[in-house]
């Protein structure tokens, strides 16, 4: 048991090695914007929180512990609107660009601790996010006796990102079931005016052959006057020339 116990250790050791080295190679080489808030190797599990996950990532106070939170199909500007409306009633989020960090400080969280002040700070990212908080002169850690309370604040507000998002889903479904009724509504106005232009079209034909054998008569009949009526011009022109032989 002795060995066994001592592998163990030494395994661990290593496994602590790579991932603080992993955790170096990441806050040196990328920004804070582009921290990988799924990164699964080192992380630790809160009993009963499968989904939140503590970790230790850089930040503008450096590496801290912060925990991750997998927000699977939000978007980002969806995660900041729901954590501004999720913290409003603590006080004013604000927004640290250089760190692309929101925070809010000094702020009163019974949720979280019920009488010092907190800090809180969190980054976004499209389907995920992380937040960490500063209370009681220290950054709040798995092994912190207010981590079970933050994290249940933080599964508090990804049910609301979940609400939220389902909500602007359901809105742009009904969105496009509207343009959808909208466009049916032509189509069916559409039809209706066809149907008319098809029916005085049928109108107009079965008048059109009623009317033929009319026209049809009545061109006979105007063939006859005009046949008739040269006549009669020649005759009136053998009359004029009858006279103009006679004259004196």
């Amino acid at each position: 048991m002795g060995y066994l116990n001592f592998y163990y250790l030494a395994l661990l050791k290593v496994k602590n090695h790579v991932v603080k080295r992993i955790s170096y190679v990441f806050s040196k080489f990328l920004p804070s914007k582009a921290l990988l808030l799924l990164l699964l190797l080192g992380g630790t599990t809160i009993q009963g929180q499968d989904t939140l996950r503590f970790n230790k990532r850089m930040t503008s106070f450096g590496p801290q512990p912060v925990v991750e939170l997998p927000l699977p199909h939000a978007p980002k500007d969806l995660i900041v609107d729901v954590w501004k409306s999720y913290l409003r009633p603590y006080g004013k989020v604000r927004y640290n660009k250089k760190a692309g960090e929101y925070y809010l400080e000094d702020a009163e969280i019974p949720s979280i601790h019920p009488s010092s002040k907190v800090d809180l700070y969190f980054i976004a990212e499209d389907s995920a996010a992380i937040a960490f908080a500063f209370v009681d002169k220290d950054f709040i850690d798995q092994q912190s006796p207010h981590a079970s309370r933050f994290v249940q604040f933080l599964q508090s507000f990804r049910r609301e990102v979940e609400l939220e998002r389902l909500r602007r889903t359901i809105l742009a479904a009904e969105k496009e079931l509207k343009s959808l009724q909208r466009k049916l509504r032509k189509l069916e106005k559409r039809e209706r005016k066809l149907h008319r232009t098809i029916q005085q079209a049928e109108q107009t034909l079965r008048e059109a052959r009623e009317e033929l054998p009319i026209n049809k008569k009545h061109q006979r009949e105007t063939l006859q006057a005009i046949q008739a009526q040269q006549q009669r011009i020649k005759n009136l022109l053998q009359q004029l020339d009858s006279v103009k032989q006679n004259a004196p």
